[in-house]
Formats: C-alpha cells, sequence, structure tokens
C-alpha cells in the first residue's frame, strides 16, 4: 500500500512540473510573436531598417578629436573664438559716450569692492594720509598772497619810515598776542592787541581781524636796526592822550 502511495505522488510532481513547463513554452512562443508582430508595424511606419539591426551609439562621453560633430569632445579654438569675436564687435559699435561710462561705473565699483576688502591696517594709513593732505590743504588755505614778494627791491626801508605816518597794509597772520600786517615795507609791522580797540577789551585779534584782510594803520615806533615795526589802529586823540607816540 505504501508502495502505491509513494507511486502516485511520483507521478503527481512529475505530471505538475511538465505543465509548468509547457505553460513557459507557450509565454516565450507568444512575446516572441508579439516581437515579430512589433517589428513588422515599425518597418511598416518607417521603413526597413539599414543598419542589420545594430544598434547606433548617439552620445558618448569618451573624447573623439578627430570628428567634430562629436557632442562630448571639447570645443575647437575657432568655434571659442566666434562668441567672443561677436561680444567686441558689440562692444566697438556702442556709442563712445556709453562705454565711456561703462568703464568709469566699473572703476568705481573696482574701488568700492577693493575699499571693502582693505586690510584696517591699510585703511587706516589711507586714511591718515587723507587727513594730512587735508591739513597741509587748509594751512595753504591761510597763507596770504602778499603784493609784493618779501625780497623785493620796491619795499619801503624801515629807516625811510618815520613815527605817525599813516600806511594802509593787509592782515599776514594772527597770534594771540597781535596781528602782523604787511605795510609795503622790508618788515612787517606788529599790531599789538592792546593797540586794536578801546571800547572794549581785546581778548583775541581774530575777533576783529583775519588773515587777508584790509587795515589802516599808523606807526608807532620803529627800529631799522632791529628790523622792528610797531603799528597802531586806535584814534589819533586817543594816542594823545595816552602819550603813545611820545
Amino acid at each position: 500500500m505504501k508502495n502505491i502511495l509513494s507511486v502516485s505522488a511520483a507521478s503527481l510532481i512529475f505530471l505538475r512540473q511538465t505543465a509548468c513547463f509547457q505553460t513557459t513554452r507557450q509565454r516565450q512562443s507568444a512575446l516572441h510573436s508579439t516581437a515579430v508582430r512589433s517589428n513588422e508595424r515599425m518597418d511598416s511606419l518607417f521603413g526597413p531598417r539599414l543598419d542589420d539591426g545594430e544598434d547606433v551609439v548617439l552620445f558618448s562621453d569618451d573624447v573623439d578629436d578627430t570628428s567634430d560633430n562629436n557632442w562630448g569632445a571639447p570645443p575647437s579654438k575657432s568655434s571659442a573664438a566666434a562668441p567672443a569675436k561677436k561680444k567686441m564687435n558689440r562692444w566697438a559699435n556702442l556709442n563712445p559716450s556709453i562705454k565711456a561710462r561703462i568703464v568709469k561705473e566699473a572703476q568705481e565699483r573696482a574701488i568700492r569692492n577693493k575699499k571693502r576688502r582693505e586690510p584696517a591696517a591699510a585703511k587706516k594709513r589711507r586714511l591718515h594720509s587723507q587727513y594730512k593732505e587735508m591739513e597741509s590743504q587748509s594751512k595753504r588755505e591761510k597763507y596770504v598772497r602778499r603784493d609784493l614778494p618779501v625780497n623785493s627791491k620796491k619795499r619801503t626801508l624801515l629807516k625811510d619810515i618815520e613815527p605817525g605816518t599813516s600806511l594802509s597794509g593787509k592782515v599776514i597772520s594772527l597770534t594771540k598776542f597781535g596781528a602782523y600786517i604787511d605795510v609795503g615795507t622790508e618788515a612787517d609791522g606788529l599790531l599789538h592787541v592792546s593797540q586794536i580797540s578801546r571800547d572794549e577789551f581785546v581778548e583775541h585779534p581774530r575777533n576783529y581781524l583775519a588773515p587777508g584782510d584790509e587795515a589802516e594803520v599808523r606807526v608807532v615806533r620803529v627800529d631799522p636796526t632791529q628790523k622792528k615795526l610797531q603799528l597802531t589802529m586806535l584814534p589819533e586823540e586817543v594816542l594823545d592822550e595816552e602819550n603813545v607816540m611820545k
């Protein structure tokens, strides 16, 4: 009885394997017939293939210098120079005023970017240099241009000047004790702060005078040997009252 059951089981397994094999063969034949029909349909639409069924590579990463149509190859010098030449032609055709404005804006932008990237030490040196230049410019602006050079032979000698002579001059510089005035003599005259006004206390000459101002003065004392000339702006009545001229 056991032998009969084992034979029956083996028969069933064999029949099952045979059925699976036949099913697989049927599926393969069906797929093959479908592929054939698809090829026939493609031939009917586009015509027969001319490459004998071989695959054609449309794009490759391999560089081929012998082919100009290879997409993977780097551009040649002539093809790379063409856009640059086109850009240069556009620049050459621009209006000169527009080109000048573009160049100026580019330079200003480059200067701004350079200042942003400027180190702290370099920025400190640059600002210090600008400060010194502004300071020297301020000093130059304070200088007063004289009507006659200092060493001019046209200047009057001090020995020819008498006390009490009225002169017209130009304020050259100011100090806390007075003002130096060029009256056309070989040496500038000193107008002491006490000889400016009697109406009120004069703390500093800059309250009444400034470099470059024209001033009417009178000679008080003169010393040709020491090249000194003392001036005053006080009225004659005050000078007589205070005996300043004596």
